[in-house]
């Protein structure tokens, strides 16, 4: 007897996938977003990394940091490696700030 998988809905497929090395780590994690949004793409990076997000930057070039919105996040092509540093400065009740960096 032949197993198949089961078929993926439509509606449960991520809206796209980003490779995420976290500080400390040698290997990139999978996050997977079900809408290209930064709340969600906030959400699965706290709940990969354990910590509590409060705000995400993307750097735009050496130095230069945007903090991140929706319109920049669809430009983001899927399957992008990207690299995460967390601030040193954690807000009480409201978490820590995230930079990423994208590799080309």
């Amino acid at each position: 007897m032949i197993r198949q998988r089961p078929q993926v809905s439509l509606s449960q497929r991520p809206a796209a996938c980003f490779y995420i090395r976290f500080p400390n780590n040698d290997y990139y994690r999978a996050i997977y977003v079900k809408e290209r949004t930064i709340v969600e793409l906030q959400s699965q990076i706290s709940r990969k990394a354990q910590i509590n997000i409060c705000r995400i930057f993307f750097q735009i070039s050496a130095g230069r940091k945007r903090l991140a919105n929706d319109e920049l996040l669809r430009q983001i092509p899927d399957g992008q490696d990207i690299i995460a540093e967390f601030g040193d400065t954690m807000y009480i009740d409201r978490g820590i700030d995230v930079v990423l960096m994208f590799r080309s």
